[in-house]
């Protein structure tokens, strides 16, 4: 029986044809997964789409309110406007006229339309109509799911 080492018997890192110390592969190995990118971009992409996903669709709501209040305005600037101008104006037909004006928005939301009228000093009368407006956000980020938006306005009325 030959007592002579082999090479698998002195290193335990043996292949067949070389040897490779412990160090040396750990090293090879290290430096070969950090020359490895192939994953980094979708890491990125699941760290950074949530953060910019929330930022758009904050965005969003906000740019839904904001379109909300212009055309609630716009529907009461019409509304007083038709008040002014019509002698047979009532409430009732000022709170049509206003329900008419809505284009995007939707009238059962529209709540509270209110129209008092005073007797100035002067014999002429004024008007104040104020409304109110429930917004339901689409992506409930927030625990508060709805946000109410009031407008109101002046006019004067014809004797």
């Amino acid at each position: 029986m030959s007592t002579t080492a082999t090479p698998h018997d002195r290193e335990p890192f043996y292949n067949g044809r070389h040897f490779r110390p412990a160090k040396l592969l750990s090293f090879r190995k290290l430096l070969r997964f950090s020359a490895n990118r192939s994953g980094t971009s979708a890491v990125e992409a699941a760290f950074a789409l949530p953060v910019l996903l929330t930022f758009l669709f904050i965005a969003v709501e906000f740019g839904r309110v904001l379109y909300t209040r212009v055309e609630l305005q716009y529907a009461l600037y019409n509304a007083a406007r038709f008040g002014m101008v019509s002698s047979t104006a009532n409430a009732a037909s000022i709170e049509q006229h206003l329900r008419g004006q809505l284009i995007f928005l939707r009238n059962d939301k529209l709540t509270d339309v209110q129209l008092v009228e005073t007797t100035n000093s002067d014999s002429t009368k004024s008007a104040n109509l104020s409304v109110s407006y429930h917004v339901s956000f689409i992506i409930p980020l927030i625990s508060e799911s709805t946000v109410t938006i009031q407008r109101s306005t002046s006019f004067l009325r014809r004797p």
